[in-house]
């Protein structure tokens, strides 16, 4: 059975290509769905960077309340927690729908190819987003708790853990479960094909790595040749707000499609 779902699982190289095609179709509504969010997160997270270390800190004591500042820093952290996990339900949320209704159009038409993504509305995403906020905090929190006590028990049921309740999120949004129904959910269908999900997410996060690896490789090499010209700070944060915008929403994507996938790997089980 467990050999069965593992056969049903796309091959990595073509979830990629998957993800990737999708990625495209959906890219104008992504991009409208990410603007704000990742403007608002950036210039808060960009106060950070007063801040070099320890030592400096003490400029700002001379001249703000220490409290004030603890305030500010702790409003800036939530308000980026908050925005980036409405961004996400959103995302996913949006992807969903929209794919539901190339279904639809396929169905009735015979050709999904002129469907546009913005059938889908931005406030309407955000309104389920803002439903299920508090629910996938919970979920999120029951997750790295687990996650947690098995890293302290061992590494190996750490990573055990976290590759079975990886699609709780998921579930949340598609299907209505919530706290530990989500995870009991996530787990119940990453059964029998572990390693399977596990090599899928590893690849994906080698290939995030590489990316990250070659946007700082791009930011010191644009820093030495600007660095007299132009304010590196300001540049640096340009570059990361077009990563952000652009490449970050297709690892979400691959998510989605590879949750997609694991679904379809479970129904003839399942039923």
């Amino acid at each position: 059975m467990n050999k069965e779902k593992a056969l049903r699982l796309q091959n990595v190289t073509i979830l990629f290509d998957i993800a990737w095609e999708t990625y495209k179709k959906y890219f104008k509504v992504l991009l409208k769905l990410n603007i704000l969010p990742v403007i608002i997160v950036l210039t808060g997270l960009s106060i950070f960077s007063m801040i070099d270390d320890f030592e400096d800190i003490s400029k700002y004591l001379d001249k703000y309340d220490f409290i004030m500042i603890a305030a500010l820093i702790l409003g800036v952290v939530v308000i980026s927690v908050v925005v980036s996990s409405l961004n996400y339900i959103a995302q996913i949320t949006v992807l969903n729908q929209s794919s539901i209704k190339d279904s639809e159009k396929y169905e009735t038409e015979g050709d999904a190819t002129d469907i546009k993504s913005t059938e889908v509305t931005l406030f309407g995403a955000y309104s389920v987003a803002s439903k299920l906020l508090f629910p996938y905090f919970w979920i999120m929190l029951l997750t790295g708790l687990l996650i947690l006590i098995g890293f302290v028990l061992l590494v190996v049921p750490g990573v055990v853990f976290s590759i079975w309740f990886v699609f709780a999120s998921f579930f949340l949004v598609f299907e209505g479960k919530r706290g530990k129904s989500a995870l009991q959910m996530s787990k119940r269908y990453v059964r029998g094909i572990w390693f399977e999900v596990f090599l899928r997410l590893v690849v994906a996060a080698l290939l995030g790595l590489l990316l990250n690896i070659a946007l700082a490789t791009f930011k010191g090499f644009m820093g030495s040749v600007a660095s007299d010209v132009t304010d590196t700070t300001s540049l640096n944060l340009f570059l990361d707000f077009i990563y952000q915008l652009v490449i970050t929403p297709y690892f979400v994507v691959y998510m989605y499609e590879l949750y997609r996938d694991v679904v379809k790997a479970n129904e003839p089980i399942l039923e």
